[in-house]
């Protein structure tokens, strides 16, 4: 028990509070907020901003893992490529996370989709796709950060594995929430409905913004702080 818990123990190691430029913040904001603009403005239906909740959980855990692949590959080549180069290694890097993401979405998101199909709801729409492509361009200003971040920190692939694994939970957690919801998603009226998107959105705010805060309150007992 006592090697099992060494081995966990630095996985949870706090992090510092996240720097974020204006761009970045910016990114997070919006990102969140359209699935909000969805309900208040195009008046979608609890499924539909369930739905793009999903796909938002989706994107973030595919997001760590092509930016880890991303920066082992800049560590295994050497300095950065040309101008050309990089941009071609970034617009394959979005397809891919824009790829893996839908995938994702639909091997989860079935679940959602039946249970509002099933209460007379409407799920998928043009709306929708294009609301998820705005969230993933939006996306973009915040993993390059992090990508030249975790460049400068010098951090190998498993070290950086032990940092994200945490992160990985929580964003699961929050999956797990937006699958409970939709049981409920025939349910909720306009009101209830406001009262949803306003507390989903602030949760995720608060998980991309505070990631540090986030990992403290999901914290097991047993895991060291240090």
């Amino acid at each position: 028990m006592s090697a099992k818990r060494r081995q966990i123990e630095p996985y949870w190691a706090p992090l510092p509070r996240r720097n974020l430029a204006p761009l970045q913040t910016a990114g997070i904001i919006l990102r969140h907020l359209v699935p909000a603009a969805g309900v208040f403005v195009l008046d979608w239906s609890a499924g539909q901003f369930l739905m793009l909740s999903l796909f938002n959980v989706c994107f973030s855990i595919v997001c760590i893992g092509v930016v880890g692949v991303l920066v082992s590959t800049r560590q295994e080549a050497g300095p950065s490529p040309g101008a050309a180069d990089a941009l071609a290694l970034w617009a394959t890097a979005i397809l891919l996370a824009l790829a893996g993401s839908i995938l994702l979405t639909a091997m989860f998101g079935w679940v959602i989709g039946v249970l509002v199909a099933s209460s007379g709801g409407k799920v998928f729409s043009l709306g929708l796709a294009g609301s998820a492509l705005l969230m993933v361009i939006s996306a973009a200003p915040a993993s390059f950060r992090q990508y030249k971040a975790d460049l400068a920190a010098g951090l190998d692939e498993e070290e950086r594995k032990r940092r994200d694994q945490p992160n990985v939970l929580v964003l699961v957690m929050m999956g797990g929430l937006v699958f409970i919801l939709s049981g409920y998603a025939g349910e909720f009226g306009n009101w209830a409905l406001y009262a949803l998107v306003i507390a989903v959105t602030g949760l995720f705010l608060f998980g991309d913004l505070r990631p540090d805060l986030m990992r403290e309150l999901v914290r097991p007992l047993h895991a060291s702080r240090r």
